[in-house]
């Protein structure tokens, strides 16, 4: 029996940092693909879908590269935030492959999975081996020549060229972000809030009926969108087989 070879996303995980940032855990559909398809029949008739989890959602098929718009663990996008934020921790990458495991030169391409290998190895560095004290050279008449390792001794202490103009843009930098800020004092008339808990999501810009809203991928909640580009209050929920914001109890 031949099963369907699409590749599906179930739970999402997290990548190290304090802003949280996600990836979804892959898996293969299993279920009956159809005579000469690759797809079974509930595959086939998943209307397209932008929330990742999804059934409609475009995450590829096992043993092909996953597309550049999905977050699915191995894929092109899952490599660039690895570089960028770094590798998740251990047992969180034995829970995104509990279900399949595939090479990343299936699931990125051979090309991107070597610069990737190569980006990251070139990140680790190797601690110089600490050599025994040399003592100074003599000059004929007994004496320590100091004047010939002074520059020498300097150089080691400043390090190499390229680290001291790094340091100096970065100080030319945050000098330059820090005149740009203008201090300024709100009088708040209601009392603070007290924030407990904050929870991050994934939203899309939604635009329905003339207005602009915010929707979560994962729920399909729907917020105001307000004229700053911030995020406004719960409006409902968007039914996008009826296209109608259904209330929320």
């Amino acid at each position: 029996m031949n099963y369907c070879q699409a590749r599906h996303c179930d739970k999402y995980l997290y990548f190290p940092g304090e802003k949280r940032a996600r990836f979804y855990r892959p898996y293969q559909c299993g279920e009956q693909a159809l005579p000469g398809d690759r797809v079974c029949a509930l595959c086939k008739a998943a209307k397209p879908s932008n929330v990742q989890l999804s059934r409609g959602f475009n995450h590829g098929f096992i043993g092909d590269l996953i597309p550049p718009n999905s977050h699915a663990y191995g894929g092109e996008w899952y490599l660039s935030m690895v570089a960028k934020r770094g590798e998740p921790a251990k047992e969180v990458l034995e829970e995104a492959t509990e279900h399949i495991e595939e090479d990343f030169e299936t699931t990125a391409g051979p090309e991107i999975a070597a610069l990737f290998r190569a980006g990251m190895s070139s990140t680790k560095v190797e601690m110089p081996t600490r050599l025994p004290k040399a003592e100074p050279a003599r000059s004929q008449k007994g004496e320590p020549k100091a004047r010939q390792t002074k520059k020498k001794t300097q150089a080691a202490a400043t390090g190499p060229s390229y680290i001291q103009e790094s340091c100096a843009a970065a100080e030319a930098k945050i000098a330059e972000m820090t005149r740009s800020i203008t201090p300024r004092i709100v009088e708040a008339l209601s009392e603070p809030l007290d924030v407990c808990e904050v929870e991050y999501i994934d939203v899309e810009t939604l635009k329905f009926d003339g207005d602009k809203y915010y929707k979560d991928l994962a729920t399909n909640y729907l917020y105001k969108r307000l004229a700053n580009k911030g995020m406004g209050e719960l409006v409902g929920k968007f039914n996008e087989e009826a296209l109608a914001i259904m209330d929320v109890d």
